[in-house]
């Protein structure tokens, strides 16, 4: 049996095209440029925002949540501050801004609530660019506190009666480090294979908490810089190895192959068989 190469291609795209695809999610103002210049410290170019429970315009596109404050902080515009040291804060991870959340204590989140809903089979990987601000900064860039005390997560759905997201935790994440002054990427993870939660919206959620301190900076006070934030997509091979949908699904696909190569054995069969029959 001679099975010419559109074929082969047909099955090779049957056969793979469940395991294949992957993609990235739309976020609005990933690398929060926006608003820019920040409407704050105008005598200086535009410093930065600052929004508190429930704003929605500190930070385009973002919520802010909690007791604390959240918003964007314009880097270069920060050095035209006098008295503050040119090689005082780092550079953004991408463009010139970044979003950042200053806890004093208490919980503080920022989330957006994507467009794209939970589609089944999938595995999301949520990346994000964090640090604390370095030594020096100006005061609303508040000395940043060397820790882990912050978080980053993918939730289900969104509630319109309290604008919040529901509380279902769907992605794992183990937090690093976050240094003054350096860039680490960190990243949590959810694979909606066998999930009920499948055609919910998506809420992505960034939070910190800080130690209660002063404006005046005689202490950390909690601070995290926030950058770059992607959402991935890649195909999930399944359930985890050993439960009956994980079974099921190799079953499943095992016989779908077994199908495809049938059918391709007809058709190669009955092309052969039409080529014998026809007239010398």
């Amino acid at each position: 049996m001679k099975l010419n190469a559109f074929t082969i291609s047909v099955a090779s795209f049957i056969l793979s095209a469940g395991f294949a695809f992957g993609g990235e999610i739309t976020i609005t103002n990933a690398s929060f440029e926006s608003p820019n210049p920040p409407p704050l410290a105008p005598e200086f170019g535009g410093v930065y925002s600052l929004g508190m429970n429930g704003n929605r315009k500190a930070v385009t596109g973002w919520r802010v949540d909690g007791g604390g404050g959240a918003g964007v902080l314009n880097l270069p515009n920060v050095r035209k501050i006098p008295g503050i040291p040119p090689t005082a804060d780092f550079v953004a991870s991408d463009g010139d801004q970044v979003g950042y959340i200053a806890g004093f204590g208490k919980p503080t989140t920022l989330t957006q609530t994507l467009e794209e809903t939970i589609k089944p089979d999938t595995i999301y990987t949520l990346s994000i660019d964090i640090a604390a601000p370095a030594e020096g900064s100006a005061d609303y860039a508040i000395k940043g506190e060397v820790g882990t005390n912050y978080s980053i997560g993918l939730y289900k759905g969104f509630n319109a009666n309290t604008n919040r997201h529901d509380a279902v935790l769907l992605s794992t994440f183990t937090p690093v480090v976050a240094a003054r002054g350096t860039w680490t990427t960190v990243s949590a993870t959810f694979n909606s294979a066998g999930s009920s939660y499948v055609g919910s919206p998506i809420t992505i959620t960034l939070g910190a908490v800080g130690n209660e301190t002063s404006r005046s900076g005689n202490a950390n006070s909690g601070t995290f810089y926030f950058d770059n934030v992607h959402l991935k997509t890649a195909v999930s091979p399944g359930p985890p190895p050993g439960s009956l949908s994980h079974r099921g699904k190799v079953v499943l696909f095992s016989s779908l192959g077994l199908i495809v190569i049938a059918l391709l054995g007809l058709i190669a069969f009955s092309r052969s068989r039409r080529k014998g029959s026809q007239p010398g």
